[in-house]
C-alpha cells in the first residue's frame, strides 16, 4: 500500500526528475517511516486493495476468454486492444475482433453482445471505483502519517 500511495509515487518521480533512475540505489533508499511499519489499518487497506486488484484482473480475463471464446479462430489470441475492452464502446470493440481475429458480431446477436459490454464495463467500473477508494485512503493514511521533513509530501 505504501509502495502506491500518493506521497510515494511524488517522491519516486522527484528522484526521477533529477535523473536517477528507479535502480536498485533509489528503491534501497526509499524512505520509509517507522510510524508505518506494521500499522494494522494500512495492512488492513492494503489487504482490501490486493483483493480488489485481484477482481480486476479476474474481471478483464473473464472478457476476454468469453470474446475468444466465440470470436477466435483455433489457436488465436486476443491483441493488446482487446485486453483493453473495458476502455471501448461497441463500435470500438467490433473493430477489435475484426482486426485481432478477422471476425465481427454477426448483427443478428449485436443487441445481446452490447448489453454484454454494458453489463461487464458495468462491473469492471464498479470494481475500479472500489479500488480507487482503497488506494485513496492508503494515500490519506500515508500522507498524514510521514512527517514533511522526510521530503516525500
Amino acid at each position: 500500500g505504501y509502495l502506491n500511495s500518493t506521497p510515494l509515487q511524488r517522491w519516486l518521480n522527484r528522484q526521477k526528475a533529477k535523473g536517477s533512475s528507479l535502480a536498485s540505489t533509489v528503491i534501497d533508499h526509499i524512505p520509509v517511516p517507522d510510524t508505518l511499519n506494521g500499522d494494522a489499518q494500512l495492512t488492513e487497506l492494503t489487504s482490501h486493495a490486493i483483493d480488489i486488484q485481484t477482481q480486476r484482473l479476474q474481471c478483464i480475463n473473464e472478457a476476454v476468454q468469453t470474446l475468444v471464446r466465440n470470436f477466435a479462430p483455433l489457436g488465436a489470441s486476443a491483441n493488446t486492444s482487446l485486453w483493453a475492452w473495458y476502455t471501448l464502446d461497441f463500435a470500438g470493440l467490433r473493430k477489435a475482433l475484426v482486426k485481432s481475429f478477422k471476425n465481427d458480431i454477426p448483427e443478428r446477436v449485436q443487441p445481446q453482445w452490447h448489453a454484454w459490454l454494458d453489463h461487464s464495463q458495468s462491473e469492471y467500473d464498479r470494481i475500479e471505483q472500489q479500488l480507487t477508494h482503497y488506494e485513496g485512503r492508503i494515500s490519506q493514511l500515508v500522507a498524514t502519517q510521514f512527517p514533511p521533513a522526510k521530503g516525500i509530501h
